[in-house]
C-alpha cells in the first residue's frame, strides 16, 4: 500500500513541482496579490518563454522525488500530509533563495505555521503526542541556533534562514530529537563542503553571494531520511 501511495505522490508531487517557480517568483514580489496569476498559466503547463524550462523540469523532478521519499520514510501515518506540505514549501522556498537571495516572510509566516500546526494534529491523531513536544522543542532549539550564529557573525546569515530554521526544526524533531543536530550541523558541512567547491571551480568567488537556504532544506532531508542511521553510526 505505501508503495502504491509514494507512486500517487509521486505523481502529484511533479504536477504541483510545474506550479513552484512561477509560484516563487510571485512570493517574492510583495505587491501580488497573490501567488499565481493567469500571467504564470504558461510556466504551469511546462511552456517556459523565458527559457527557464529546464527549472520547471528539475522542480518537478525535486518535488517528486521528495514527496517519493517522504511517503517511504515517514509511511501511512496521520502526520504524512504535513511532510508532503513541508516538500512544497521547502523547494518553493529554495527556488526563492537561488533565485533571487530571498526567504519571503509571506511563506514562512503563512505556510510554515500551518505546516507544524497540521504536524501537530497529525502527532496527535496518530496517538503520538510526545512528538509535538519534540517538534516545539526542535523548532525553537534551531531558531536558536541560527539567531545567536546570526547576531555572531553579521551578514554571514540572513534572517530568512533564521526564520526557516523552526520549520526544518520542528519536522525533524517530531521523527527523532536528535535529528535537530543532525539538520543544524549538516546544513553547515554540506554548505562548507559546497561552497569551497564553488570557489575552487570558480564559479563563485569570494565576492559573491551563496545563498545558505538550500543547504538547510537539503540537510534537513538528509536527517529526516538516514538521520536515524546517522545517529546509531554516531554513537556506535
Amino acid at each position: 500500500m505505501s508503495i502504491l501511495v509514494a507512486v500517487l505522490a509521486g505523481a502529484a508531487g511533479a504536477v504541483v513541482g510545474g506550479l513552484l517557480p512561477a509560484a516563487a517568483r510571485r512570493a517574492v514580489d510583495t505587491a501580488a496579490p497573490s501567488l499565481v496569476t493567469a500571467a504564470d498559466m504558461p510556466l504551469m503547463v511546462g511552456s517556459d518563454p523565458e527559457g527557464r524550462r529546464a527549472g520547471v523540469v528539475a522542480a518537478r523532478l525535486l518535488t517528486a522525488g521528495l514527496a517519493v521519499g517522504v511517503v517511504l520514510t515517514i509511511g501511512l501515518r496521520w502526520v504524512l500530509p504535513a511532510y508532503l506540505g513541508l516538500v512544497v514549501i521547502t523547494v518553493l522556498l529554495t527556488i526563492t533563495d537561488l533565485e533571487e537571495k530571498l526567504i519571503p516572510n509571506r511563506v514562512t509566516f503563512r505556510a510554515g505555521p500551518v505546516a507544524v500546526a497540521l504536524l501537530a494534529l497529525g502527532a496527535l491523531l496518530d496517538g503520538d503526542p510526545e512528538r509535538v513536544v519534540w517538534a516545539l522543542i526542535g523548532g525553537a532549539g534551531y531558531f536558536l541556533f541560527m539567531f545567536i550564529l546570526a547576531l555572531i557573525v553579521p551578514g554571514g546569515l540572513g534572517f530568512g534562514d533564521v526564520k526557516l530554521a523552526p520549520i526544518l526544526g520542528a519536522f525533524v524533531a517530531a521523527e527523532h530529537l536528535g535529528f535537530v543536530l543532525v539538520a543544524a550541523l549538516g546544513s553547515y558541512v554540506i554548505g562548507g563542503l559546497t561552497s569551497a567547491l564553488l570557489l575552487i571551480t570558480r564559479m563563485k568567488s569570494r565576492k559573491d553571494t551563496i545563498p545558505f537556504g538550500p543547504y538547510m532544506v537539503i540537510a534537513a532531508y538528509v536527517a529526516l531520511f538516514f538521520g536515524q542511521a546517522i545517529v546509531d553510526w554516531y554513537l556506535g
